[in-house]
């Protein structure tokens, strides 16, 4: 199991979507610096598609995870609210 755990802003909104099987859609919207900061900081340190992490949503903990995409895009909107989606695979065994 990963020892790195997808990190939910506690800012903004978070919406979790299932696009396929295995596949979630991670939307967070208006989340604020620091949130925004840890977001990126955990994209970068899995290097995009590159290492596994760990995801939980609706009761379910996934442990053999990825990211979808090596570039995630972070939209500003304000002095302190940014967006980004990111694309979430479950990995056989995960």
């Amino acid at each position: 199991m990963s020892q790195n755990i997808f990190p939910f802003p506690k800012s903004g909104k978070t919406t979790v979507r299932m696009t396929g099987a295995g596949l979630f859609e991670v939307e967070c919207v208006g989340v604020d610096k620091n949130d925004y900061q840890l977001l990126e900081g955990f994209f970068n340190n899995m290097q995009g598609r590159f290492r596994e992490f760990q995801f939980e949503h609706g009761g379910s903990i996934y442990p053999k995870c990825r990211f979808d995409s090596d570039s995630a895009t972070f939209t500003r909107h304000g002095p302190n609210t940014i967006s980004v989606t990111f694309p979430i695979k479950i990995l056989p065994g995960g």
